[in-house]
């Protein structure tokens, strides 16, 4: 038999409590101010959990748990944060304790009291956007969530209680996930913030593996039990953005780790940024690096022209068709060329190397007319790029591809200069003449490079010149 407390005592103990609350919160309103302000800083947060001293453990606890729900407090920096004080078993021990308490906590609330008390607690339209995406999706997409930090992995416990995913199944996902999730931060933690290299890709590879695994696992087992008006159901096109985010998130990653590992830099030049809405941005190619640069300095995802051996790589592969990249096949180069005009017609930007590969000169390769073709079609601007990077930053790491030795132009030192050309449109008079017009797009192309590479060599005679004579 349950005993039932009136309305009105309800809506008074609700009161009391808040005022309490609130009357706490402004007595302590320093320290707490001086944590939330701390916690975003590994190295912060380490000497405030200092503070405590054999209560350190015990605060950390706290922390970890009410991160599931106050999003404000940075999980990954409290997890580093204790790897490097408390070393690398403690902190498994009671961080990934903490955090699968907490995100079960989660799971039961939304299990149990449904969407009335989860929108108070987060965004309903981003609890809906989630709920959409994982509602065909079983444990192994929440294992993802938790495993991979492109993910609100804090929320999708309450999609998760909100879903149709068993409790069982949800627990093994956050056991795993969480486990394996903490042990990297902590051992990033545990390096003193400086991991070394071979961790740095270690943990990007296992990313990549894991992800790919999924991805296989779910063709293989789930498409077959779907009948066909499921399966079309299944393909959704929020999937489809849900498997690009994923993608381009991984690409992301391993594009700022690399540019920071050799701590690279871009000098940006010329009609930067470029105009918003449908356009080619058509650029030479001096070394395999230099596209790492447009993901982080353009507003829109640019969506790369790229030779099809490089989609025969294993995992790689899967990630750039993932990612929404183009193959451009020789013996099929059609279906390129409508991929990238269905992506112009759609407002996307398209990044097009009208030379083909790497090349350090602009005579050596005769351009294609694809960027050209692709303008007079669907009528979006081309715009020119000039890439430059100083010979002496850029190592030769050759490779064998497809049983040919190929040119492999890292750069590894020193920045990079981007020189954005004024949008172009050519001339719809002279269609037919595509090979001129390439031309012209090449000649503005090298301008722009050669401008750069003046910019380089200026500024580093300068860098020279700037030390004291006596």
């Amino acid at each position: 038999m349950q005993m039932l407390i009136p309305v009105r005592y309800v809506k008074s103990i609700r009161t009391f409590l808040m005022i309490l609350g609130v009357l706490g919160v402004w007595g302590y309103r320093v320290p707490l101010w001086n944590a939330m302000s701390l916690l975003g800083s590994p190295l912060a947060v380490a000497d405030f959990l200092q503070q405590f001293k054999i209560y350190g453990l015990l605060v950390l606890a706290f922390l970890v748990l009410a991160q599931v729900f106050l999003a404000f407090i940075p999980g990954q920096a409290l997890v580093i944060a204790s790897g490097y004080l408390y070393g690398v078993p403690m902190t498994i021990t009671v961080v990934a304790s903490s955090a699968i308490i907490g995100s079960q906590l989660a799971f039961w609330l939304a299990r149990r009291y449904g969407r009335p008390l989860i929108y108070k607690l987060a965004s309903p339209k981003a609890i809906d956007h989630w709920d959409r995406l994982a509602s065909h999706l079983g444990p192994g997409f929440y294992f993802l969530t938790f495993l991979l930090p492109v993910f609100p992995s804090d929320m999708m416990c309450y999609v998760g209680g909100l879903g149709k995913v068993s409790p069982r199944g949800f627990l093994a996902a956050n056991c795993a996930g969480r486990l394996i999730s903490t042990t990297a931060y902590t051992l990033f933690g545990a390096y003193g913030f400086r991991p070394p290299l071979w961790f740095l890709i270690t943990v990007v590879v296992c990313m990549v593996v894991i992800l790919t695994s999924w991805m296989i696992y779910k063709r293989l087992h789930l498409e077959p039990r779907k009948s066909d008006a499921t399966r079309q159901a299944f393909y959704q096109p929020s999937e489809r953005k849900l498997t690009m985010k994923i993608s381009l998130a991984i690409i992301r990653f391993y594009a700022r780790a690399y540019l920071r590992l050799f701590n690279l830099r871009c000098s940006l030049l010329g009609e930067y940024p470029p105009p918003e809405g449908p356009k080619i941005i058509a650029s030479n190619h001096p070394n395999a690096s230099d596209a790492y640069y447009l993901p982080f300095i353009l507003s829109e995802t640019p969506h790369f022209l790229m030779r099809s051996i490089l989609f025969r790589l294993p995992i790689i592969g899967s990630i750039l068709r993932g990612a929404g990249q183009i193959e451009v096949n020789p013996q099929n180069a059609k279906a390129a060329f409508d991929d990238a005009l269905a992506r112009l017609e759609r407002g996307e930007t398209i990044v097009i190397f009208p030379q083909g590969k790497y090349s350090r000169d602009h005579n050596g390769t005769r351009a294609k007319s694809g960027a050209v073709r692709l303008s007079l079609a669907s009528g979006a601007p081309i715009i020119p790029l000039g890439v430059y990077v100083a010979a002496e930053n850029l190592l030769d790491m050759r490779g064998h591809f497809n049983g040919r030795l190929g040119p492999g132009l890292w750069q590894v030192a020193g920045t990079c200069y981007l020189n954005f050309g004024a949008p172009w449109q050519p001339g719809s008079e002279i269609r037919a003449n595509a090979s001129a017009l390439t031309d012209e797009l090449m000649k503005r192309i090298e301008i722009l490079a050669e401008a750069s590479a003046t910019e380089g060599q200026c500024a580093a005679r300068a860098s020279f010149n700037s030390i004291p004579q006596t």
